[in-house]
């Protein structure tokens, strides 16, 4: 998201650049940003996250009583220390995410900012080294998985490493479906 913001506000980094802004000026401005959206997605995520809760907790006590025996599991339980540490990691995430979109927009020059053409052409140097990444964390899945026997947290390790691997293969893989599909499209 923040690095889709960035992008689509090149010009006027560009433009504040030329006017004189600092790079950190910029970089704090890109990370406030950040921070703002990160404090509303995460209390929003947490509002939500309460509530889905509540609801599958009378969904799952009701299961429970019909099938097999009465229980009276019906309250919640949250402590402070559990939500602040989803507020923590909620905004330390997106703060993570932004860093380098910040980072970008702060250290080009307000000339190049405006030509499209390098960021293309930045885009397309990261393509390589992702998607060897990709291919190394694929690989090591299965490995991950046989070394962990039949430990749960061993086969989510694994899973992990394969969702990551496919983020990593996506813009290769759309890039790759355009150029395939391109001659149908230009009809």
């Amino acid at each position: 998201t923040m690095t889709i913001s960035v992008l689509k506000r090149r010009d006027l980094m560009a433009t504040l650049r030329t006017l004189g802004v600092m790079d950190q000026e910029i970089y704090r401005l890109i990370l406030g940003e950040a921070l703002v959206l990160a404090l509303a997605g995460t209390l929003a995520g947490l509002a939500l996250g309460i509530l889905l809760s509540e609801y599958l907790l009378q969904l799952a006590s009701r299961t429970l009583n019909d099938l097999y025996f009465l229980g009276e599991v019906r309250t919640l339980y949250l402590n402070a220390w559990s939500l602040a540490k989803a507020l923590l990691l909620g905004m330390g995430i997106t703060l993570l995410a932004a860093w380098q979109p910040a980072r970008e927009a702060a250290r080009i020059p307000p000339v190049l900012s405006r030509l499209r053409s390098l960021l293309e052409t930045e885009t397309r140097r990261r393509q390589r080294p992702m998607v060897l990444s990709g291919i190394v964390l694929l690989l090591l899945a299965p490995a991950v998985l046989a070394a962990s026997g039949k430990s749960i947290i061993g086969g989510f390790a694994a899973l992990f490493l394969i969702i990551l691997s496919f983020a990593l293969f996506t813009p290769w893989l759309l890039v790759l479906l355009i150029n395939l599909l391109r001659p149908l499209l230009s009809l």
